[in-house]
């Protein structure tokens, strides 16, 4: 399996609050078959200086994972972010990109926590004329009916959904809509701690394999494989 989407690097965000938590988080990974792994910490762009401050952050709260790591066996570790899309990022903010997974033209975005209308799929829309591929965050939480009035589903995009909506019956409802409607889609632990939100993606592949057998190995795996442009994994 492959992980496009936790907050484990430390004291970042609202995810990792140790050096010592983002290893047994990394760790616990990798036990349940998770090859490779990306940081995704929330960012947040209001002011001048926010994206330089958030790549410096992420920057040192990854040098931290790695000097302390060492001979551990961890998932491989890509570098991103979660952008949070309340604002025309493109038109504030010069080097977006710079938020891209590592090595690749993909970037992760969170849509904004109130009503939403057609100027977020434009918005959608023009990273990818500016060259980015997004993928959109936990889309299963959205409100259905905003989805489709704004025309969500109609953009050439990935959808990522959290592990631990396989997990109970009304959230696996609401994927059984979502994955009826078509589109590519990746799953992703979504995971902050060790604790209230830790990784469970061996437990949701589990059960995907049960309630959705023919599209668990693309969903898991293969579909985050060919964003990552790796076959090694």
């Amino acid at each position: 399996m492959i992980d496009l989407h936790s907050h484990f690097l430390p004291e970042i965000d609202d995810g990792s609050g140790s050096v010592e938590e983002s290893l047994n988080m990394l760790t616990e990974s990798k036990r349940q078959g998770v090859k490779a792994c990306v940081a995704t910490p929330h960012c947040t762009l209001h002011r001048p200086d926010d994206l330089e401050r958030f790549l410096l952050n992420r920057g040192n709260a990854f040098e931290r994972i790695k000097a302390a790591a060492g001979d551990s066996d961890i998932p491989e570790i890509f570098l991103g972010g979660e952008v949070y899309l309340d604002n025309n990022i493109l038109k504030n903010y010069d080097g977006i990109e710079r938020l891209c997974f590592s090595g690749t033209d993909y970037i992760l975005v969170e849509l904004p926590r109130r009503r939403l209308d057609k100027r977020i799929t434009e918005l959608i829309f023009n990273l990818t004329v500016k060259g980015m591929s997004p993928i959109l965050a936990h889309v299963e939480r959205a409100d259905s009916d905003e989805l489709d009035e704004i025309g969500i589903w109609d953009l050439d995009i990935i959808f990522q959904v959290n592990a631990e909506s396989f997990l109970n019956f009304s959230s696996r409802r609401r994927l059984k809509k979502i994955f009826a409607g078509g589109g590519k889609f990746v799953v992703s632990s979504d995971m902050h701690n060790t604790d209230t939100r830790p990784p469970c993606m061996l437990e949701a592949r589990n059960i995907s394999k049960n309630k959705f057998p023919r599209m668990t190995d693309e969903i898991f795996y293969i579909n985050a494989a060919n964003i990552l442009k790796t076959a090694s994994l």
